[in-house]
């Protein structure tokens, strides 16, 4: 589990490939995810706005939190994906 930078989400994968996101103040789901594979690592944007996962099955998913969609998928890793993190600007 990953608290976000702001300290009022906290996002968490599993091994079912669920990928969920949390907001601590209201005690609530805000947001819930499908990814194929074991979910090895998420991450927050600086802005808290984006949330990326990483898989077992070699992808990385980009997910808006707002909209509690899939902004894009990264595949052609040769292998699972265990770390993953933004730039401090967020640009990428």
């Amino acid at each position: 589990a990953i608290l976000s930078p702001g300290g009022h989400l906290v996002a968490f994968g599993n091994r079912q490939g669920d990928v969920e996101v949390w907001d601590l103040d209201g005690q609530k789901p805000l947001a819930r995810h499908r990814q194929n594979g074991s979910v090895n690592a998420v991450a927050f944007s600086p802005d808290e706005l984006s949330l990326a996962s990483a898989s077992s099955d070699g992808t990385v998913v980009l997910w808006e939190i707002a909209g509690d969609r899939k902004r894009f998928e990264l595949t052609g890793h040769r292998g699972p994906v265990y770390g993953l993190s933004f730039s401090a600007d967020g640009q990428r």
